[in-house]
């Protein structure tokens, strides 16, 4: 798919700690990838209890060269191509650090696992004091709800519009 781009790739973001979103790393190498500290950390502690337990489960589909993000990144916004991006920062909501990235100028969020469209939800997500953190995670779609998003592409399911906020609140 990036080759048919016929684009080159400035940058690889590694948005939280959950597998599906970081495990195949490895065969973006050679680009440059970065994560949020915290998601870092938590891929370290956590990643060779996934690899096992995913090993356990679909061996055929694990990826070869497992990797973490070798370098971070803080919130805040940077240009690529001269399109302004910006990285959010959620705490104790679907993930213990989640990145999501807004682009201002065409009013969308990638919203990674912030947000899902019209499939199950990760809802056991516990904060750092051992709490349940759907709490947390409402309050942070409730925010984004009134961004004015155009476009909501989620962690999971087809791109959405702001609509797709209240989904999941309700969910």
């Amino acid at each position: 798919y990036i080759e048919s781009l016929d684009k080159p790739v400035e940058l690889v973001l590694a948005t939280h700690a959950h597998p599906d979103h970081w495990f195949s790393l490895g065969y973006f190498s050679e680009y440059r990838i970065r994560a949020y500290q915290g998601a870092i950390d938590e891929m370290a502690m956590l990643k060779d209890v996934a690899i096992g337990f995913h090993t356990s489960i679909h061996a055929d589909l694990m990826p070869e060269n497992i990797i973490l993000p070798p370098e971070t990144i803080e919130p805040g916004d940077f240009e690529i191509g001269g399109v302004i991006f910006r990285l959010l920062q959620f705490k104790d909501i679907e993930a213990n650090t989640l990145m999501a990235v807004e682009i201002p100028s065409i009013n969308t969020l990638i919203a990674q696992d912030l947000v899902y469209n019209k499939c199950h939800m990760y809802v056991a997500t516990r904060t750092a004091d051992g709490g349940f953190a759907v709490g947390n995670w409402i309050r942070a779609l409730e925010d984004c709800r009134t961004r004015g998003y155009e476009t909501v592409i989620p962690g999971h399911g087809a791109a959405a519009d702001a609509r797709v906020f209240d989904d999941c609140i309700q969910y």
